[in-house]
């Protein structure tokens, strides 16, 4: 009974926390009921400016859903929002700008995914294939300054606060994506959770609560962001161990701590299970050999990433200024 959607339709997803959340499909595919699939008419409409326009207008197609324990979206009520279309030129011209910004970024995750396999190929070679006799397994806590996880208690959002509060699902693949519809917490109230979290540059986040075991190396100073619970925070010892070092280890070692989590209906890793985690520490020479190769691969990670924060916040201020016309494009 699964029909089949054509590539480059736009998804709206209608259900719970997503409702609203739109994608393109670069492959054909089925979806589930909970996923509105558009095929857009080629000679009235262009699929990437439905899906920026959409993008724009995310929190008033959002406030349309409605239920009770869950805030959903119906099929109807999709079909009936209202989208304005410039000339076909000019859509095309609108979704070009804002596409080739989005290529970059992809193209920057695409550059540092391969880094990240670089680094974990190297710490294979140096330290599981060619393990020493002097190297000692110890837990995560003895090697470890600190670890804790986001906020517990109730944040209350400020919608024009200047900080992120992020979670799990901001963390994938070893990058850290931050969008224009995160929750915003003002300069108070992100002062008592960093007092909380200490998070700094060279802390590794894990997420811990849902899905599991993803990945981040705090690379540049995390001055507008903290985290709800689903994100565990470790701090490494710098006398003992190092952040590029530990976090290939935790990498190359994912599946295992995936494995950690407890849970039928919610995957869960609880901070006392990643403290008493055991891996393999080498001595600080060979740590600091393998970080002289390495670092240089992070670094440029790092920039990377800085980039890509710069681009998403010039393509989210670009958005609704083309889609409303504040801004023309020339032909």
């Amino acid at each position: 009974s699964a029909k089949w959607i054509d590539a480059n339709c736009v998804i709206v997803a209608m259900y719970g926390a997503t409702a609203a959340k739109v994608a393109i499909n670069k492959i054909p595919l089925t979806t589930n009921q909970a996923c509105c699939n558009l095929s857009i008419d080629k000679k009235i409409a262009d699929y990437h400016y439905v899906y920026y326009w959409l993008c724009a207008n995310y929190t008033e197609l959002a406030s349309l859903a409605n239920g009770g324990a869950q805030q959903n979206l119906n099929a109807q009520q999709i079909k009936d929002f209202e989208i304005s279309l410039p000339p076909l030129e000019e859509q095309r011209r609108i979704a070009g700008i804002l596409g080739a910004i989005d290529d970059k970024i992809e193209n920057n995750r695409r550059i540092n995914t391969n880094l990240e396999l670089q680094a974990q190929a190297l710490y294979k070679q140096w330290f599981v294939d060619n393990r020493k006799d002097d190297w000692e397994e110890k837990q995560l806590g003895e090697i470890a300054l600190h670890i804790t996880d986001g906020v517990h208690n109730t944040v209350i959002d400020s919608p024009n606060g200047e900080y992120y509060l992020l979670s799990c699902k901001n963390i994938k693949s070893g990058q850290l994506f931050i969008g224009s519809n995160e929750r915003r917490i003002d300069h108070e109230t992100f002062t008592k959770l960093r007092k909380r979290t200490r998070l700094s540059h060279g802390d590794i986040l894990v997420t811990s609560v849902g899905t599991v075991g993803e990945m981040y190396l705090v690379n540049e100073s995390p001055s507008n962001y903290e985290f709800q619970r689903s994100v565990a925070i470790i701090k490494p010892n710098n006398d003992i161990i190092s952040s590029y070092f530990l976090y290939a280890a935790l990498l190359y070692q994912q599946n295992e701590i995936k494995h950690l989590a407890h849970g039928a209906v919610q995957q869960c890793i609880f901070i006392s299970d990643l403290k008493e985690y055991s891996l393999i520490v080498p001595n600080k020479d060979d740590i600091s050999a393998f970080d002289a190769v390495v670092a240089p691969m992070f670094n440029k990670i790092g920039e990377l990433q800085k980039e890509n924060e710069t681009l998403a916040t010039l393509r989210d201020t670009l958005l609704p200024k083309l889609m409303n016309g504040e801004i023309k494009v020339a032909e």
